[in-house]
């Protein structure tokens, strides 16, 4: 792995685990329609920002693998006493992971209409 690829999937990963965390902080313990909104919504913004970065842009993969790592890491110490509702909430890192991959390739994509350098 090279030094961007690395700086790229930290950088993904804090972001995920910073983001997820003060969400727990705040999270009454009943996953409602609106926070699963808002964190989606939250994804989308990362990615989109990653995806504005040229270096994060050209290594979407470590992105994509950081924030799924990230959220993985968030759901596993969230749910550690109660491992039968972990396998439950696991499509909610893939969710997290879909999101933050949707908001890169739209980034990429108004990257692509704006004729900015092209990230491939």
């Amino acid at each position: 792995m090279k030094l961007r690829q690395l700086t790229v999937f930290l950088g993904g990963y804090l972001a995920t685990v910073v983001v997820l965390a003060r969400l727990y902080n705040s999270f009454s313990g009943i996953a409602s329609t609106a926070v699963i909104a808002i964190c989606l919504a939250i994804a989308l913004l990362i990615g989109f920002a990653a995806g504005t970065s040229e270096t994060a842009a050209r290594h979407g993969a470590a992105f994509v693998l950081a924030s799924f790592c990230g959220a993985l890491t968030i759901l596993l110490s969230f749910y550690a006493r109660t491992a039968g509702v972990a396998l439950v909430a696991l499509p909610y890192v893939f969710f997290w992971t879909n999101a933050a991959w949707l908001g890169l390739q739209a980034a990429r994509i108004c990257r692509t209409a704006l004729n900015a350098p092209s990230a491939q």
